[in-house]
C-alpha cells in the first residue's frame, strides 16, 4: 500500500498460503425496490467521486473500488467465502 511503503506484505514475511486482505461493502434489505437500490447506488457512486471522500479512505489506509453492480458485488461475495473457506480448511482450523 502507498501510504505504508515499509509494512512488508505477509508474502514478504514468507506467510503465502493465507488468504488476506479486507473489504467494506455496503447493503440494503432484501426486498428493496429496484428504484431505491439505483437511487443508493447514485448516491455512494456520487460520495466516492469525491476526492475529499476518497482522500479521507486513502487516509485510512484503505482504497476506493466499486463493484459494477449489485450482482457484481454477489458474486464477489460468493467468490469470497469459497476462498477463505478454504483457507479455513487447508489450515485445520475450526469454529463454533
Amino acid at each position: 500500500m502507498p501510504q505504508y511503503p515499509d509494512v512488508p506484505t505477509l508474502l514478504e514475511r514468507g506467510v503465502s498460503s493465507v488468504p488476506h486482505g479486507s473489504w467494506v461493502g455496503v447493503f440494503v434489505p432484501a426486498g428493496t425496490s429496484d428504484d431505491h437500490v439505483a437511487c443508493f447506488i447514485a448516491a455512494v457512486r456520487f460520495a466516492m467521486d469525491d476526492p475529499s471522500v476518497v482522500a479521507q479512505i486513502n487516509e485510512l489506509g484503505m482504497e476506493v473500488s466499486l463493484n459494477e453492480s449489485p450482482e457484481e458485488f454477489v458474486a464477489f461475495i460468493e467468490a469470497e467465502n469459497v476462498r477463505l473457506g478454504q483457507a479455513v480448511e487447508r489450515h485445520g482450523l475450526e469454529f463454533d
